[in-house]
């Protein structure tokens, strides 16, 4: 028996079995049903092909004859049916498909007549009965070389019309067809004596399966890469196997004379060391061909890859998905990119980013889809992605839901969308324009964009999380700005009233002097005067202040007017005096001294001068808390006492410099600790008594609003302390030209 019968059945095997396959997938589909009837008449055709070449009497040959050609009498116009399905043109050839199928139908009732099959003959070729040609056979080869030559062509001219996806299946189509008619054309020549034998039936299978493949997967490897793929498979086995194999079967009796009847042992050695070998070159070649036709794609998922990797440094949203697109319409070399994603109560889906190549500003896409929409529901339940023109071949299902679904990526101009979840939540989708290239979509190309498409959705959920955190922290540091201004108004407010308060007990003991004595005493009045005056302007002074916190806190600048330095610091100095006259240290007041050394001919300033005057008076009043705290240290036997008797001492100066006007206010007081000189200027820290249970402490305020004081004026302060020493603060402020000054006056 020879392989013709066997091969004949793999061929009824494959079109009854996949042609199935295919029609069940989606059996509205007009191409699936096409290809259901085209497979039919192939197994009815390879059925009664298989059985003649199985025949061993005249009458056997004869019925398979007869009904092997029922079966191939419509395999050309249900192909040609096929393809006017695949292509979209059914209304436009109807006239072809009328006259093709009158004229099958009519070889059909002819086909038992002698004008198709005169009788059979026996081929010893084939070891069996082979049918004559009748008169009326030309006809049928006729029809098999007009209308699949026809459909061939038409899918010729759809090629650059026809998308990428839909491209690919012609062409497998195209590849699949030639290999099946040349296949079974092969089969004519014996009908009318000419002694070839049918080997071309032999491959018909191919033909069914490559199509099907095409049908069914629709995002099959480049047709270039499987016929690349296809060459070198065949030529290595052919050069390792085919050749060796060759060579073994021509010198046939030379080996037999050499190594005796058992020759083909060492040849079956020789082809299972062949066939390993085989293996590792087709892989060598088949990789070259691939990295040679797939480079660029190879080089984009690599870098789609560590775009998948790179996401999660951006820790804002609208820089991440900005980020995201730009990259895809890059790596992918496509038209456009855009990411949607559900936003607000009504759950609709909103364009987040885009991008354009080339590049530009307007986005013609929608700029938000409903949650009703039938699309992002598909994606959301079925959470694979969808490319356009399976939805396109799901249309001729004539399915409501696949049209709709159709619609909507059109709008998009999309040719792939790919769902986004985070933790089984649908987040949205990435719009994907059509590959400038033209190339089709590969599954390993969505694979990759499902992992990126989740790792986008991770990144946008921890870019969400930080931004609501830094919110948080926002409110919280404003909440905290409020309370700290509050504290410093609180603080400047306290300073003012205990220096009336001092006022008022100095104008109150000197007028008791004079009520006591009885008598009128006129420098006594004038000084209780003098100290109203005081008052008053300690009053005045709190206001402005009031006014300068509150514009500190609403970023507003104060009024600034020219300025001299040394009444500002004489009137700090003194404002100190008043507020340390009953002694914070018993029996130790009189130790400590205040030296101005401040020049009256400096240069003015422009400032808030109650601003100023504060921030001076705060510096030389922190001075003398700092002696009184050393004193009190030095008392409770926490300092040593020095070798010589203390004096505390407070030097104030003042000169200019580079424009400037520097103010020192150095002291020889308890000092600053080396690692709390770096949070002096920080909010609600302080090293003053209270901080260690000693003393009445402070706020920790009066540096930190001094500071942004002296930076309202452009100005600055820094500080430099030895613990135990003391400490020396020093004062820039801008000083105003003359012309400036003289002007402004």
């Amino acid at each position: 028996m020879t392989l013709y019968p066997v091969t004949a059945f793999l061929t009824t095997v494959s079109a009854l079995g996949i042609g199935a396959f295919v029609f069940a997938k989606n059996p509205r589909a007009a191409v699936n049903k096409r290809w259901g009837i085209l497979n039919l008449s192939i197994a009815l055709w390879s059925t009664f092909l298989a059985i003649l070449f199985l025949s061993k009497n005249s009458e056997m040959g004869l019925m398979a004859s007869r009904y092997l050609q029922l079966g191939a009498n419509f395999i050309p116009i249900t192909f040609f049916h096929f393809v006017l399905a695949l292509l979209g043109m059914e209304s436009e050839k109807r006239t072809w498909l009328k006259l093709g199928y009158g004229v099958t139908v009519g070889m059909a009732l002819l086909g038992f007549s002698g004008f198709f099959i005169q009788d059979v003959s026996y081929q010893a070729q084939l070891s069996c009965y082979y049918p004559v040609a009748g008169p009326a056979y030309i006809l049928y080869i006729l029809m098999f070389f007009l209308y699949p030559g026809y459909a061939w062509l038409l899918m010729a001219k759809s090629l650059p019309r026809v998308p990428g996806l839909r491209s690919n299946q012609v062409k497998y189509v195209m590849v699949a067809s030639t290999i099946g008619f040349l296949g079974g054309s092969s089969t004519f020549p014996l009908w009318y004596g000419i002694q070839i034998p049918p080997f071309g039936s032999h491959f018909v299978f191919l033909y069914t399966t490559i199509i099907s493949v095409a049908i069914v997967r629709l995002r099959l490897m480049d047709i270039n890469l499987a016929i690349r793929r296809t060459w070198v498979f065949s030529l290595v086995y052919a050069l390792t196997l085919g050749l060796p194999l060759l060579v073994a079967l021509t010198w046939r009796p030379k080996l037999e004379q050499a190594f005796g009847i058992n020759w083909w042992v060492g040849l079956w050695f020789a082809c299972a060391i062949l066939t390993t070998a085989a293996h590792y070159v087709n892989q060598y070649f088949q990789k070259r061909t691939e990295n040679r036709l797939l480079g660029e794609e190879h080089k984009a998922h690599g870098d789609l890859r560590f775009i998948s990797q790179d996401m999660m440094r951006f820790l804002r949203e609208s820089t991440l998905l900005k980020q995201i697109a730009r990259r895809l319409v890059s790596v992918l070399n496509i038209t456009h990119a855009a990411i949607y994603l559900t936003e607000g109560q009504d759950g609709r889906y909103r364009q987040k980013a885009s991008r354009y190549y080339p590049p530009r500003k307007d986005s013609s896409l929608p700029e938000d889809l409903p949650a009703t929409s039938t699309l992002a529901r598909d994606l959301a339940t079925v959470r694979i992605p969808r490319v356009k023109e399976e939805l396109r071949l799901h249309q001729q299902a004539l399915s409501a839901n696949w049209r709709e679904m159709a619609r909507e990526m059109d709008l998009f101009k999309a040719s792939v969308m790919i769902p986004a979840f985070h933790q089984r939540r649908f987040l949205g989708f990435l719009v994907l324009g059509d590959k400038r290239s033209g190339r089709i979509w590969t599954q390993d190309d969505l694979n990759l964009l499902m992992v990126l498409a989740n790792q986008a959705a991770l990144a946008i959920e921890n870019a969400r999380f930080h931004e609501a955190e830094e919110q948080k922290v926002v409110e919280r540091e404003r909440d905290q700005m409020a309370l700290d201004i509050s504290g410093a108004v609180s603080h400047q407010y306290s300073n003012r009233i205990q220096v009336i308060e001092n006022l008022c007990w100095q104008a109150m003991s000197w007028l008791e002097q004079v009520l006591k004595k009885g008598e009128f005493d006129l420098t006594k009045l004038t000084r209780v005067l003098r100290v109203f005056e005081s008052i008053r302007k300690e009053c005045a002074r709190a206001g402005e202040i009031a006014k300068g916190v509150m514009s500190l806190a609403k970023t507003i600048p104060a009024e600034f007017q020219p300025a001299e330095i040394s009444p500002m610091v004489r009137d700090a100095i003194e404002f100190v005096l008043f507020k340390h006259a009953r002694g914070k240290v018993v029996e130790e007041a009189e130790v400590l001294e205040i030296v101005n050394g401040i020049s009256p001919n400096l240069p003015k300033i422009s400032c808030n001068s109650a601003q100023i005057h504060d921030s001076i008076m705060n510096v030389i009043d922190n001075a003398v808390d700092a002696i009184e705290d050393r004193i009190r240290k030095m008392r409770l036997k926490v300092l040593p006492e020095p070798a010589e008797p203390y004096h505390g001492r407070v030097v104030v100066k003042a000169q200019a410099e580079n424009g400037k006007v520097v103010i020192t206010v150095e002291d020889n007081g308890i000092g600053i600790k080396e690692p709390d000189k770096k949070k002096i200027f920080v909010p609600l820290f302080t090293t003053k008594g209270s901080s260690q249970g000693m003393g009445p402490g402070g706020h920790g305020l009066g540096l930190f609003y001094i500071k942004r004081i002296l930076m309202a004026h452009g100005g600055r302060i820094s500080v430099e302390s030895e613990y135990g020493k003391g400490t020396c603060c020093t004062i820039h402020l801008p000083a105003l030209k003359e012309d400036k000054a003289s002007h402004a006056a």
